[in-house]
């Protein structure tokens, strides 16, 4: 039995609101997040690069529906159904969420993250800083990057392990396309785009599609 939309969309809002409130204020330091940091052991230089238009040749959605914020736009199908969540005149809080209206599946959906050096604290290291976007209970199984893009891009399998009390979101895989922008070369304030997918809902060649629509505004 499939989960119903609106307990999959509670619970959804739920993780992203907590996620939202520790990284985007700044108060979520690389030293506070040290145990999920700290399995982000991966060096960013032997990551593999992958030619996103060649993925993007498996996939089999047309996108036709436009969606926009003051921070960016993007292209989704038409059946997907889309809302917009937080504070739309805030540089941080907004994001946007995807469902098919036909199914009861949450799908996913696209959130701005921002990471500056609190004082005394050092540049962190891009692993630990795709690690520290994630949710609570995640951890990422694959790295790639994604060249071609006007930011550096990443394709991250990432898997949710929720507490047993929270069943919905068990064993949940994810598909996340992070850009990232580097506001100063010594790498002490990040700005980052997540856009991310159950692998259920798009394939990572779906994915790969709807990032390549993605443009800042």
């Amino acid at each position: 039995m499939k989960p119903q939309r609106g307990k999959i969309l509670v619970a959804a809002l739920a993780v992203l609101a907590a996620a939202a409130l520790t990284g985007c204020s700044g108060t979520k330091s690389a030293a506070s997040n040290a145990s999920a940091v700290s399995s982000a052991v991966s060096q960013s230089d032997s990551w593999p690069s992958v030619d996103p238009s060649v993925l993007a040749l498996e996939s089999h959605i047309t996108l036709k529906k436009t969606v926009t914020t003051k921070q960016f736009t993007l292209s989704v199908p038409q059946e997907w159904s889309v809302s917009q969540e937080g504070d739309a005149s805030s540089s941080t809080a907004q994001y946007v969420l995807f469902d098919k209206k036909s199914d009861d599946m949450y799908g996913g959906g696209v959130m701005k993250q921002e990471w500056k050096a609190q004082k005394g604290e050092k540049k962190i290291e891009l692993p630990a800083l795709l690690q520290w976007m994630l949710p609570n209970h995640t951890s990422i199984s694959e790295t790639e990057r994604l060249p071609g893009f006007s930011m550096d891009a990443y394709l991250l399998k990432v898997e949710q392990e929720v507490p047993a009390a929270d069943s919905q979101w068990n064993g949940t895989h994810w598909t996340y396309i992070v850009f990232v922008d580097s506001k100063n070369s010594d790498a002490s304030k990040f700005t980052a785009y997540e856009l991310f997918f159950n692998a259920d809902f798009a394939s990572e060649a779906d994915t790969v599609k709807v990032a390549q629509s993605f443009k800042l505004t």
